[in-house]
């Protein structure tokens, strides 16, 4: 809470993002006990990061619900084809399957009426598993918690470029720029709507997380110039919604 609030610091707070498979397997042979095979338990009871004194916060689902099944389509040799919970058919590699970028096949999106569909049957604002069971409770504990409360606002560009690749998206920013920002605005209002359901509750909120998969070695995946012209407003939007929780 003191770094949040910008106070005097024992030590810097550790929250880990994720490991690979193969690295939890490597450490297994190095003496990390056989119990710990899940990559979150490992980093948090193991390694004792700071996402183990965390309790529940409130929250809402703002993805794709149902997400896509993980599927192992066909194997043969050293590769694998697999349609990955985004909904995009991948070949991965062995021995290093899920640790290296796989070979992209097919996206969900390539057109339109993929969207419309991805929309249509997992975007949907009125989806009412969106809202956990018990949100009521957990929104009134958030006052009374010693422990920042997190909510997860997902992806402007991210998740769409997951849904269609690099390339078809980069494409659609210049021949579509208006299928870009239907798409956008749709994830806004989604995100803000399920939001809505935590204000209504009055709930605390001390961090919003978002992720952005949007560069690579080089540099951006998109211009500074789109960045502004078609994210910050999105996030404009949602953060000073959040902001008077």
């Amino acid at each position: 809470m003191a770094w949040l609030k910008g106070g005097k610091l024992d030590r810097l707070p550790d929250w880990e993002f994720r490991t690979w498979d193969q690295t939890v397997d490597r450490w297994h042979k190095e003496g990390l006990p056989a119990e710990y095979t899940n990559r979150h338990d490992v980093l948090t009871r193991y390694f004792h990061t700071d996402d183990e004194e965390y309790g529940p916060s409130p929250w809402v689902d703002v993805g794709l619900r149902p997400g896509f099944e993980w599927e192992v389509v066909s194997e043969k040799g050293d590769t694998q084809v697999v349609r990955d919970n985004d909904g995009a058919l991948c070949e991965r590699m062995r021995p290093e399957l899920g640790a290296s970028i796989p070979r992209y096949i097919r996206y969900a999106i390539e057109t339109r009426k993929d969207w419309e569909k991805l929309r249509d049957e997992r975007l949907r604002i009125d989806d009412p598993g969106r809202v956990p069971a018990d949100l009521d409770e957990v929104c009134r504990k958030s006052h009374t918690v010693d422990y920042p409360t997190v909510v997860w606002a997902g992806a402007v560009y991210g998740w769409l470029r997951n849904w269609m690749g690099v390339e078809r998206i980069s494409e659609a920013f210049m021949e579509e720029p208006d299928w870009i920002a239907e798409m956008m605005e749709h994830l806004t209002a989604l995100r803000l709507a399920m939001f809505g359901k935590l204000a209504m509750r009055e709930a605390r909120i001390d961090r919003v997380d978002w992720w952005e998969d949007m560069c690579f070695k080089t540099g951006p995946l998109i211009s500074p110039a789109m960045f502004v012209k078609f994210m910050v407003p999105h996030y404009r939007r949602t953060t000073e919604f959040m902001r008077r929780l």
